[in-house]
């Protein structure tokens, strides 16, 4: 940190901030596209010229209960928690160089997305629960705000029920779209395959395999529709949120980051330091295993499915509670 704050010496403030969010350690999307991005210089000089907090507004944990990621339902665990931590800490490095610091604005979108991925809306008010108990809990308020996006809306609901109406016969009639690649809507549906929740099915192991094997049956068959289903409920609701600009109807000013790769000029926001470099997950879309770095001796986390973690050697289960919070490779270091 010194020697960014030495390499800025010569620049505004607002230029060291917007340096600062844009530096590699913590933006995945293009750098050169944020940066030369106007709109987010402004809204930086806004909120320096009220000595408040610089707001980046970021849409984040959703509930994903798919068995093969997570063994029990999806709740907060380890992994989210050090993305929690992290956000924090990012605002805490900032008010090195501006001391309002960052304000995060995080919108859970848990209940938002519960009907396509299959959940029970009393599991994704639950996970909304627990992660603003967290934050509540750790004295982490200061610097993280956490909302819930079907809240924003509900002041603008017969706009988003009639948007959301349009948007679903238009996917649901499979009609040629110019914006999207037939690779791309497929890349799409693969992911809402591994995401939906197929708990509720109770399936056994020989039929998960049959999922996900190259040989029609009824069984993926069955999944593969309702992964198709489920692709055009969701796009649905994003873009009839997108129609009503979701993030102006409370934060209108602040800097939007996301937690996607995009050519837009936003913020790709590393939620934890392994994202989108070693570990390719969201918290919520597996479990965290933690390693031992070989150079620096300190623990890393990835995010992985638990059907994957729980096979590796030499793993150590983490439970609070009955829930697991994930898992620790033991690489016998003290």
């Amino acid at each position: 940190m010194d020697n960014f704050i030495q390499k800025q010496k010569d620049n505004t403030l607002a230029e060291k901030i917007i340096n600062f969010i844009n530096d590699r350690a913590f933006q995945f999307n293009s750098r050169e596209r944020f940066y030369n991005c106007e709109i987010w210089h402004e809204a930086i000089k806004k909120d320096i010229a009220k000595n408040k907090p610089i707001d980046i507004v970021i849409p984040i944990f959703c509930n994903i209960g798919n068995p093969l990621k997570r063994f029990q339902t999806t709740q907060v665990s380890a992994a989210e928690k050090v993305a929690l931590f992290s956000l924090y800490g990012i605002s805490e490095l900032a008010s090195k160089i501006y001391p309002p610091g960052i304000k995060f604005h995080i919108v859970v979108d848990s209940n938002f997305y519960s009907t396509p991925f299959g959940v029970n809306t009393v599991e994704t008010n639950n996970y909304l629960k627990q992660i603003k108990d967290f934050v509540f809990i750790n004295n982490l308020s200061d610097r993280l705000d956490v909302a819930d996006i079907t809240e924003l809306l509900s002041p603008v609901s017969e706009a988003f029920s009639k948007n959301y109406t349009k948007w679903l016969d238009y996917f649901s009639s499979n009609a040629p779209e110019d914006n999207i690649t037939y690779e791309e809507k497929e890349n799409w549906r693969k992911s809402m395959k591994s995401s939906i929740n197929l708990r509720q099915y109770n399936l056994t192991y020989e039929e998960y395999l049959q999922i996900y094997t190259e040989q029609n049956n009824k069984i993926k068959e069955f999944v593969d529709d309702l992964s198709k289903k489920s692709l055009d409920i969701y796009r649905s609701l994003k873009y009839a949120a997108a129609d009503l600009c979701w993030e102006n109807l409370q934060f209108e000013g602040s800097v939007r980051s996301t937690i996607h790769t995009k050519i837009l000029p936003v913020l790709g926001l590393r939620i934890y330091p392994e994202y989108k470099l070693r570990s390719r997950l969201l918290p919520y879309h597996g479990i965290a295993i933690f390693y031992r770095d070989l150079k620096s001796k300190s623990y890393k986390m990835e995010v992985i499915p638990e059907a994957i973690a729980c096979t590796k050697s030499n793993i150590k289960r983490i439970v609070d509670g009955g829930m697991t919070q994930g898992y620790v490779i033991d690489d016998g270091l003290n």
